[in-house]
């Protein structure tokens, strides 16, 4: 590998990343991004979206019960068949516990908000093209303020 190559490869792979992150963020306001919104904010995707914060949490408590299980005196061997088996296991294991930690927290406190502030049972906010798609039919038009002259440092406006 060039160094031309390894500095390109890492170069545009971060410009990629900036690309996408910059479309999904401020794109679903605009409806902007196209399928890859209408893609990463299908339903089939929504338990990956409520667990992953959780697998995130979890996976550091995770990752030392399998990297040890002899206690302190037997270290791994690493290896092709390690590494895969470990990444397997840990993701595995990560998201049963996720799982477990959202049933028993993150949905109860979530019907307890939603019980106590009056949403409805229907506005997850997961779906980025509804949540814009209510946003943009529930917004007021305001009437247009024209400021026509300065008195005395106070501004004067007319309505049109």
């Amino acid at each position: 590998m060039t160094r031309a190559f390894s500095w390109f490869y890492h170069f545009a792979w971060g410009l990629g990343l900036s690309i996408l992150t910059l479309v999904w963020t401020t794109g679903a306001k605009q409806r902007l991004g196209g399928w890859v919104v209408d893609f990463l904010s299908h339903p089939v995707f929504e338990p990956l979206y409520r667990l992953t914060y959780g697998v995130y949490l979890i996976h550091l408590l995770v990752l030392p019960m399998l990297m040890l299980p002899g206690g302190a005196t037997s270290f791994p061997h690493y290896s092709d068949y390690w590494l895969m088996s470990t990444w397997i296991s840990a993701s595995v294991v990560s998201y049963l516990f996720a799982l477990v930690m959202y049933l028993c927290i993150e949905y109860p406190c979530g019907q307890l908000w939603d019980l106590a502030s009056g949403r409805s049972k229907s506005s997850s906010g997961m779906n980025v093209k509804q949540t814009a798609k209510k946003a943009n039919e529930n917004e007021q038009e305001l009437p247009e303020v024209i400021p026509t002259t300065l008195d005395a440092g106070n501004e004067v406006e007319s309505s049109g």
